[in-house]
């Protein structure tokens, strides 16, 4: 070993399949140096256990009790001062290492680093995620916008925030960023592509619908003393649950989602305001239609957005930036609703 510093990457896997060995290929190809490799695996039978008996990766196999759970487990065995994981499905770039060190170490005093993230859907090119590079937790309210693979967390940042949330099954790496941002750890942005996220229908992230990702996330904020933002993100999660594939809001729907998820609130928030989620949810149904049909404004006809605040002065947020934008470019379409961050 060298003087580098140790980077730990943690794998979690129950059954990955042959995308596993991509995985660990592009873990072994860095450039950076110093780098363990940690596979946790929860018990696998589909050859897996004897693909990582061949691999110079070190692993675990036995019964877990879910990814959040083998990922506090892999960092536990871990010796970086870095600590990072990639799944089964993802890539890490050639460099991802070396870029994320190169920016860590000038930047002294970061506790996080983040960047780019290339979006497959099976195999194929479907978007490219740049995350902000200045970040707090006012702009982590409005959903996930941080790449998971291809970050890393500095040990003592880890242990400032405590393990990844064992509750959350979808919205884990989000409730960390957000502990790392409520706890004012720095972070810095890395512009570059750090990473491969790949989409496939047996995958967690492909196979689940986007608004039960917002649930999760909603759960975070209340847990992490963000009612506010939970109820706009609960509404937002009822909104998408209702939405249709050709993109309108079912209005009977609507309700019961709203219904729904103020059931799941008031574990966290016993005497939710059901005026406010219903508010939240039938904004973001107005800006869900905005964004398909500049001219789809029943929602907005109705009083329900208008009647709490923060969904007031979202929907004035958004509608004057279109406005802005239609003076600039009058002939784009300029409503819209802000873009749906990775799950």
């Amino acid at each position: 070993m060298n003087g580098e510093p140790l980077v730990s990457i943690v794998t979690p896997c129950l059954n990955p399949g042959e995308r596993i060995a991509r995985c660990l290929d592009s873990v072994a190809a860095q450039t950076y140096p110093n780098v363990e490799h940690i596979v946790v695996d929860g018990g696998s039978t589909d050859g897996t256990v004897e693909l990582l008996q061949k691999r110079s990766a070190g692993f675990t196999s036995e019964p877990d009790r879910g990814q959040a759970a083998a990922i506090n487990k892999g960092f536990a065995l871990a010796r970086g001062d870095w600590l990072g994981w990639l799944n089964a499905d993802d890539i890490l770039t050639p460099r991802s290492i070396e870029l994320a060190l190169a920016a860590i170490e000038a930047t002294p005093g970061v506790g996080w680093a983040y960047g780019d993230c290339d979006l497959l859907r099976d195999g194929e090119q479907q978007s490219f995620q740049r995350p902000p590079a200045l970040l707090d937790a006012r702009a982590l309210e409005g959903g996930n916008l941080i790449p998971q693979p291809g970050s890393l967390v500095a040990r003592w940042a880890l242990e400032r925030v405590g393990p990844i949330d064992e509750e959350f099954e979808l919205a884990l790496d989000y409730d960390l960023w957000l502990r790392l941002a409520l706890t004012a750890v720095p972070s810095v942005y890395v512009p570059e592509v750090l990473a491969v996220f790949e989409l496939h229908g047996g995958s967690k992230s492909g196979s689940t619908p986007d608004w039960e990702f917002h649930v999760e996330e909603a759960v975070s904020l209340m847990k992490r003393g963000l009612p506010g933002g939970a109820i706009l993100m609960f509404g937002r999660a009822a909104a998408r649950a209702a939405q249709s594939s050709t993109g309108r809001v079912d209005r009977r729907r609507l309700d019961d989602e709203v219904a729904a998820v103020a059931n799941r609130a008031r574990r966290y928030q016993p005497n939710l305001e059901p005026r406010k989620l219903r508010a939240a949810a039938y904004a973001h149904a107005a800006l869900l239609e905005l964004h398909l049909r500049p001219r789809g404004v029943r929602y907005l006809l109705r009083p329900e957005p208008w009647l709490a605040r923060d969904t007031r002065a979202t929907l004035l947020r958004v509608i004057g930036r279109g406005a802005v934008r239609r003076l600039i470019h009058p002939f784009e379409l300029v409503l819209r609703a802000p873009a749906e961050p990775a799950a």
